[in-house]
């Protein structure tokens, strides 16, 4: 949106369009889901598209999202971090500490 002469350009965030001074925009005014409404790429994410599509980044060490274990590496973790590994006990609610079952 611009006005004035000379013109003055600002953005709107949440219009589901990427402005100039935008990093992300996913159609909403929600933090927490990848792209805040200050339309910010949130630590632990990546967003892309036009509407942003943001998704965590898995093996960041940060859980986030669907990410249900991260310990910044896949051991542990499944292949996107949706699922701890059936051979591994994994802690932690921001970031996961994982480590091999004890066989009995």
């Amino acid at each position: 949106l611009c006005n004035g002469d000379p013109s003055v350009c600002t953005s709107t965030c949440g219009d589901s369009e990427i402005a100039f001074d935008e990093e992300c925009d996913d159609g909403n005014y929600d933090s927490n889901d990848g792209c805040s409404n200050t339309c910010k790429i949130e630590t632990g994410y990546d967003c892309s598209g036009n509407i942003s599509v943001c998704k965590p980044i898995c093996k960041d060490g940060l859980i986030k999202g669907s990410e249900l274990c991260d310990a910044g590496t896949l051991e542990g973790c499944l292949d996107d971090c949706s699922a701890i590994d059936p051979l591994y006990e994994c802690t932690g609610t921001t970031t996961s500490v994982c480590k091999l079952k004890v066989s009995e």
